[in-house]
């Protein structure tokens, strides 16, 4: 139940509903409306709007026009409306909708539901574990702090998990996926995405299209799907030695290619020096290549980039029966 109702018109209002439940119509008009305390319903009207809801679980509407949106404390339920607006949760587990329009949404505290609607939006989840959907549009989405599940939805979409073990889903279009800190895992979905795990252990699935996988640091597994994708290596620590540490790429086919460029091959000599491809041969000298069977019956791919002939300093596996690997599987 609400206590008053208030009705603002068609002027440029400000209105403070102060304590209780209270029900605030802004109407026509540049509206500032503030909640005050108490499980307020609040309603911008037409035009451009500011509606703080204050102390307790609040309701905010934008409506129609270019709204700046603050939840404050509690559990609050934000949207928008038509326009391009601003909505901010700040504390307690909000529900943000950005409707209509380019929007930012940034959740703040909480365990906050973000969902972008149409538009080019941006969106922020802020500390706590967070659901973040940037639905229609070229969107900008941004886990922060906790275990977050992001999601592309439609269009070109920028997906940063930021710290913690975080589920980033691109959707449909080329979109481009960042984990960060945690063991993250990443799905690009349809059309050609660029997917970066970055540190500790990370699972990339490139789905359709021709897709590009990094893992950075730790122990990654790659499943590139449909299409011809390109499974990147920057340094030689991206991938350890051993079956316990070295990256897996799960379903190479001869159309893959694994990309060595970036890492200097030779730290005998200056410059970033290119691989030398000896298929099965034994090292010889550094900056060479090889790949090898294992007890398992994957294959292992071997880079020596030390000058040591009787070690190797990083392992790839390709988790299946043996691939006759050649100098075309690379970019050295």
């Amino acid at each position: 139940m609400y206590d008053p109702t208030i009705y603002g018109g068609s002027a440029d209002n400000i209105i403070y509903a102060g304590g209780g439940n209270d029900l605030v119509w802004g109407g026509a008009g540049d509206d500032k409306i503030f909640g005050g305390t108490g499980d307020d319903k609040i309603y911008g009207g037409a035009d451009d709007d500011r509606l703080e809801g204050g102390e307790g679980n609040d309701i905010l509407r934008g409506d129609e026009g270019d709204d700046r949106l603050l939840g404050d404390e509690g559990d609050d339920n934000l949207d928008g409306g038509i326009g391009n607006d601003n909505l901010s949760g700040d504390e307690g587990n909000d529900v943000l909708n950005g409707g209509a329009g380019n929007d930012i949404l940034s959740g703040g505290i909480g365990n906050d539901y973000l969902y972008g609607g149409t538009g080019d939006d941006f969106l922020a989840g802020g500390e706590g574990d967070d659901t973040l959907d940037g639905a229609d549009g070229n969107d900008n989405v941004h886990g922060g702090n906790g275990n977050d599940i992001l999601s592309g939805g439609l269009g070109q979409d920028y997906l940063s998990g930021g710290a913690g073990n975080d589920h980033l889903q691109g959707g449909a279009g080329a979109d481009e996926l960042f984990g960060d800190v945690g063991d993250d895992i990443l799905r690009g979905g349809e059309g050609n995405d660029a997917l970066v795990g970055g540190d500790d252990n990370d699972v990339l699935y490139g789905d359709a299209g021709r897709d590009t996988l990094f893992g950075g640091l730790g122990r990654d597994l790659f499943y590139g799907g449909a299409g011809s994708d390109s499974f990147e290596f920057h340094t030689a620590q991206d991938s350890g030695l051993g079956a316990a540490d070295r990256d897996r790429i799960m379903d190479f086919t001869q159309d893959d290619i694994i990309d060595l460029r970036p890492i200097d091959s030779n730290l005998l000599l200056g410059g970033n020096n290119a691989f030398i491809f000896i298929g099965s041969d034994a090292f010889t000298a550094a900056g060479q290549l090889r790949f090898a069977i294992d007890a398992e019956g994957n294959t292992v791919i071997q880079g020596n980039i030390d000058g040591d002939a009787t070690t190797v300093d990083f392992e790839i596996e390709l988790n299946q029966t043996a691939v006759a690997l050649t100098q075309d599987n690379f970019y050295l």
